[in-house]
């Protein structure tokens, strides 16, 4: 999701604006937490900041890790990119990519999230995701009902990701939690 969202227009280099301190824990609820102000950092350097507060802490090694592959994307997912042909689109181009989201009467997928029900254009998601593209195509349970669970995402986050994935982007800056969630 982070290279096509890079491949898609997505700034790693764009600072934040908003948000405030992030606060991080390990699954032990006796290991130290990390704060990290956002302002002012860009995904770059916000994930290189988490890891280096993570760097001394056995107890973050999983995390860090992780942080290490995120970083790895950023790199792979830019390099293709910078080869990709920018355009630009008229305002009126976006604002009927907005109806088409908002106009839910037409929305034909339904998604089951962590504590919402979320819904969707089919051909959008099929049209961004090959693996989408075989589940709905498919006899998997999926395609018969049109249906995809997302138990461990909440409806915010499958809702920001759905927004980027039809205008490439978000009418209001998320909290750090759901524009992971939605990664």
């Amino acid at each position: 999701t982070i290279e096509w969202l890079i491949c898609s227009g997505a700034s790693i280099e764009q600072k934040c604006t908003g948000g405030g301190q992030a606060e991080y824990w390990p699954d032990k609820p006796k290991a130290a937490k990390i704060r990290l102000e956002c302002k002012g950092l860009s995904a770059i350097s916000f994930v290189q900041a988490l890891q280096w507060k993570m760097w001394d802490n056995s107890e973050w090694r999983v995390q860090e890790a992780f942080l290490t592959k995120v970083l790895s994307c950023f790199v792979n997912a830019s390099s293709r990119s910078a080869s990709i042909p920018r355009v630009s689109v008229p305002e009126g181009i976006a604002e009927l990519w907005e109806k088409s989201l908002a106009a839910k009467d037409s929305h034909d997928l339904t998604i089951v999230t962590a504590d919402d029900v979320v819904t969707a254009h089919g051909h959008m998601l099929k049209a961004a995701s090959s693996v989408v593209t075989a589940m709905l195509e498919s006899p998997m349970k999926e395609g018969k009902t049109a249906r995809i669970e997302i138990q461990d995402t909440s409806g915010k986050a499958v809702s920001l990701f759905l927004e980027i994935l039809y205008t490439c982007s978000a009418q209001d800056e998320p909290d750090y939690e759901t524009a992971l969630g939605a990664l």
